[in-house]
Protein backbone atom coordinates (compact mmCIF):
# COMPACT_ATOMS: atom_id res chain seq x y z
CA UNK A 1 0.00 0.00 0.00
CA UNK A 2 1.58 3.34 -1.24
CA UNK A 3 1.46 6.31 1.58
CA UNK A 4 -0.06 9.36 1.37
CA UNK A 5 1.51 11.82 -0.73
CA UNK A 6 -0.04 15.98 -0.50
CA UNK A 7 2.32 16.18 -3.39
CA UNK A 8 0.63 13.71 -5.23
CA UNK A 9 -3.09 14.67 -3.78
CA UNK A 10 -2.56 18.27 -4.77
CA UNK A 11 -1.18 17.34 -8.50
CA UNK A 12 -4.49 16.54 -10.62
CA UNK A 13 -6.62 19.32 -8.78
CA UNK A 14 -3.74 21.93 -10.09
CA UNK A 15 -3.39 20.56 -13.50
CA UNK A 16 -7.29 21.10 -13.94
CA UNK A 17 -6.65 24.91 -13.33
CA UNK A 18 -3.76 25.18 -15.15
CA UNK A 19 -5.86 23.82 -17.89
CA UNK A 20 -8.58 26.32 -16.82
CA UNK A 21 -6.36 29.57 -16.73
CA UNK A 22 -4.61 28.56 -20.47
CA UNK A 23 -7.86 28.23 -21.69
CA UNK A 24 -8.66 31.61 -20.71
CA UNK A 25 -4.62 33.14 -21.75
CA UNK A 26 -3.23 32.69 -18.41
CA UNK A 27 0.38 31.03 -19.41
CA UNK A 28 2.44 29.21 -16.43
CA UNK A 29 4.96 32.02 -16.56
CA UNK A 30 2.15 34.75 -16.49
CA UNK A 31 0.29 33.00 -13.99
CA UNK A 32 3.99 33.06 -11.64
CA UNK A 33 4.69 36.47 -12.24
CA UNK A 34 1.02 37.73 -11.42
CA UNK A 35 1.61 35.61 -8.25
CA UNK A 36 5.24 36.89 -7.06
CA UNK A 37 3.86 40.67 -8.22
CA UNK A 38 0.92 39.93 -6.04
CA UNK A 39 3.24 38.73 -3.68
CA UNK A 40 5.72 41.80 -3.33
CA UNK A 41 2.43 43.82 -2.73
CA UNK A 42 2.44 42.01 1.12
CA UNK A 43 5.74 43.82 1.43
CA UNK A 44 4.14 47.07 2.21
CA UNK A 45 1.39 45.73 3.49
CA UNK A 46 2.75 44.19 6.13
CA UNK A 47 5.79 46.45 6.85
CA UNK A 48 2.64 49.27 7.58
CA UNK A 49 0.98 46.99 9.91
CA UNK A 50 -1.72 46.11 7.57
CA UNK A 51 -1.38 42.65 8.40
CA UNK A 52 -5.13 41.26 7.03
CA UNK A 53 -4.01 42.99 3.53
CA UNK A 54 -0.86 41.11 3.67
CA UNK A 55 -2.23 37.95 4.53
CA UNK A 56 -4.61 37.95 1.57
CA UNK A 57 -2.12 39.35 -0.70
CA UNK A 58 -0.08 36.45 0.68
CA UNK A 59 -2.57 33.52 -0.02
CA UNK A 60 -3.88 35.03 -3.56
CA UNK A 61 -0.33 35.03 -4.14
CA UNK A 62 0.29 31.54 -3.87
CA UNK A 63 -2.75 30.36 -4.99
CA UNK A 64 -1.84 31.84 -8.76
CA UNK A 65 1.74 30.61 -7.76
CA UNK A 66 0.83 26.64 -7.55
CA UNK A 67 -1.18 26.80 -10.43
CA UNK A 68 1.40 28.44 -12.34
CA UNK A 69 3.67 25.63 -11.03
CA UNK A 70 2.17 22.77 -12.70
CA UNK A 71 4.12 23.82 -15.92
CA UNK A 72 6.77 25.93 -15.15
CA UNK A 73 8.06 23.89 -12.17
CA UNK A 74 11.93 25.54 -12.55
CA UNK A 75 10.68 29.11 -12.68
CA UNK A 76 8.01 28.99 -9.78
CA UNK A 77 11.02 27.72 -7.48
CA UNK A 78 13.06 30.77 -8.41
CA UNK A 79 10.11 33.52 -7.49
CA UNK A 80 8.89 31.31 -4.83
CA UNK A 81 12.49 31.90 -3.51
CA UNK A 82 11.87 35.88 -3.90
CA UNK A 83 8.46 36.09 -2.46
CA UNK A 84 8.97 34.38 1.17
CA UNK A 85 12.89 36.41 1.17
CA UNK A 86 10.28 39.10 1.47
CA UNK A 87 8.20 38.34 3.92
CA UNK A 88 10.69 37.72 6.98
CA UNK A 89 12.16 41.66 5.87
CA UNK A 90 8.34 42.81 5.59
CA UNK A 91 7.81 41.65 9.45
CA UNK A 92 11.22 43.31 10.24
CA UNK A 93 9.99 46.40 8.80
CA UNK A 94 6.63 46.55 10.82
CA UNK A 95 8.56 45.98 13.98
CA UNK A 96 12.15 46.26 14.31
CA UNK A 97 12.56 44.18 17.66
CA UNK A 98 11.77 41.18 15.16
CA UNK A 99 14.63 41.99 13.11
CA UNK A 100 16.47 38.96 14.81
CA UNK A 101 14.36 36.43 13.88
CA UNK A 102 13.57 37.68 10.42
CA UNK A 103 17.82 37.58 9.83
CA UNK A 104 17.71 34.41 11.41
CA UNK A 105 14.94 33.20 9.09
CA UNK A 106 15.98 34.69 6.21
CA UNK A 107 19.60 32.53 6.96
CA UNK A 108 18.00 29.67 7.33
CA UNK A 109 15.96 30.15 3.60
CA UNK A 110 18.69 31.43 1.84
CA UNK A 111 21.06 28.45 2.90
CA UNK A 112 17.38 25.85 1.75
CA UNK A 113 17.15 27.59 -1.65
CA UNK A 114 21.21 26.85 -2.56
CA UNK A 115 20.96 23.14 -1.53
CA UNK A 116 17.36 22.50 -2.48
CA UNK A 117 14.85 23.40 -4.17
CA UNK A 118 11.56 25.28 -3.29
CA UNK A 119 8.78 22.39 -4.03
CA UNK A 120 4.86 22.51 -3.67
CA UNK A 121 5.06 21.18 0.05
CA UNK A 122 7.76 24.13 0.83
CA UNK A 123 6.02 26.59 -0.69
CA UNK A 124 2.08 25.32 0.98
CA UNK A 125 4.35 25.21 4.96
CA UNK A 126 5.88 28.81 4.39
CA UNK A 127 2.38 30.03 3.37
CA UNK A 128 0.71 28.86 5.78
CA UNK A 129 3.87 29.46 8.59
CA UNK A 130 3.56 33.48 7.06
CA UNK A 131 -0.17 33.57 6.62
CA UNK A 132 -0.50 32.43 10.49
CA UNK A 133 1.92 35.19 11.32
CA UNK A 134 0.09 37.82 9.49
CA UNK A 135 -2.87 36.40 11.57
CA UNK A 136 -1.07 36.28 15.04
CA UNK A 137 1.41 39.06 14.71
CA UNK A 138 3.18 38.61 18.33
CA UNK A 139 3.70 34.75 16.92
CA UNK A 140 6.01 36.04 14.01
CA UNK A 141 9.61 35.51 16.21
CA UNK A 142 8.72 32.01 17.45
CA UNK A 143 7.31 31.33 13.58
CA UNK A 144 10.80 32.61 11.97
CA UNK A 145 13.39 30.91 14.53
CA UNK A 146 11.07 27.73 14.00
CA UNK A 147 11.50 28.49 9.90
CA UNK A 148 15.01 29.21 10.47
CA UNK A 149 15.95 26.00 12.06
CA UNK A 150 13.47 23.16 10.25
CA UNK A 151 15.65 25.19 7.64
CA UNK A 152 18.83 24.25 8.80
CA UNK A 153 18.15 21.07 9.44
CA UNK A 154 16.58 20.05 6.13
CA UNK A 155 20.07 21.41 4.79
CA UNK A 156 22.12 19.22 7.39
CA UNK A 157 19.73 16.13 5.69
CA UNK A 158 20.44 16.72 2.64
CA UNK A 159 24.05 17.74 2.72
CA UNK A 160 24.69 14.21 5.19
CA UNK A 161 22.48 12.45 2.53
CA UNK A 162 25.09 13.62 -0.73
CA UNK A 163 27.68 13.29 1.35
CA UNK A 164 27.21 9.07 1.47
Amino acid sequence: MAGFSLSRTLDAPLARAALRASALGLSARRLLVLGLLIGLLALPAIALGRFWVGFALILASRAAALVGRVNAPELAAKLAAIFFASLPFAFALADPTRALAAAFALFGFVAFVCVRRVDTIVELVCTVLFAVACAVTGWFSLIAYALGIACFVAVGATLAREAT
